[in-house]
């Protein structure tokens, strides 16, 4: 599998702002080498996707995160809904992965939950693809 490398460009901002890189970049570090701190941007020991600086989680593997899969109404997944699934359950899975992927007790770096298939306030939820859980709540 090929995977991309992207290459980082500095402006007048990057003294502003902090910038972590979060892509799985082993592959790209093999043939060409980018010094991320010449540039101001935090990675992880070997641009290792989970690690010390920063870690995402996806609703896919984090907790019992509902949605419909596919945005098929036919397909829930976890209850589709937040207001169809155990909140207690959750909570107790997530905590499992956060410890799986979080390891060190003092960790201080950037733990991030990323959100694709549903958005949390109903207005954010009324176009495309992501209508099917208006649609659903409505029922």
């Amino acid at each position: 599998m090929h995977i991309p490398c992207t290459y980082v460009y500095t402006t007048k901002l990057h003294k502003r702002i902090q910038a972590y890189w979060n892509f799985p970049s082993q592959t790209c570090q093999k043939n060409h080498s980018v010094e991320f701190g010449d540039y101001r941007i935090e990675t992880n020991t070997n641009v290792s996707f989970y690690g010390e600086k920063v870690v995402i989680f996806y609703e896919f593997i984090f907790g019992r995160y509902p949605y419909y899969k596919g945005y098929n109404k036919s397909y829930p997944i976890y209850g589709g809904l937040p207001q169809n699934c155990s909140l207690d359950e959750h909570l107790k899975i997530a905590e499992e992965n956060i410890t799986d992927k979080i390891k060190n007790e003092t960790f201080d770096g950037l733990a991030i939950i990323d959100l694709e298939e549903w958005r949390p306030l109903f207005d954010q939820n009324f176009w495309g693809l992501k209508s099917v859980s208006n649609a659903v709540s409505l029922d």
